[in-house]
């Protein structure tokens, strides 16, 4: 009886498997979706002032679509720290900023 319900239901474990180990893969590329757009939003503010408005446009159109990933990686898989450190990774361009003003002076 045992033997028989393992051959039956042997196929959707290995299922479970295979798809733990696919949502292994989407975590790690959520998380370094999320650390590109951080180490964006920082090098964004080395750049001279004349490139300031150029560089308005380009953070929205590479870090919108990676952060999108991220939350709804975070959101499937129910983790909570890459939710939070995706929003925190949007915004790392107003906390690098006030990090700066903080530490050099306003």
């Amino acid at each position: 009886m045992i033997r028989w319900w393992l051959n039956l239901h042997a196929p959707s474990i290995r299922n479970i498997r295979m798809a733990h180990e696919n949502q292994k893969t989407v975590s790690i590329f959520a998380w370094l979706s999320v650390l590109v757009v951080a180490i964006l939003g920082y090098v964004l503010w080395l750049v001279p002032i004349s490139w300031y408005g150029i560089r308005e446009w380009i953070y929205p159109i590479i870090a919108v679509p990676l952060i999108g990933y991220a939350l709804f990686t975070a959101f499937k898989s129910k983790s909570w720290v890459l939710g939070i450190c995706a929003i925190l990774a949007l915004l790392s361009p107003i906390i690098w900023l006030t990090a700066g003003f903080f530490i050099f002076g306003f």
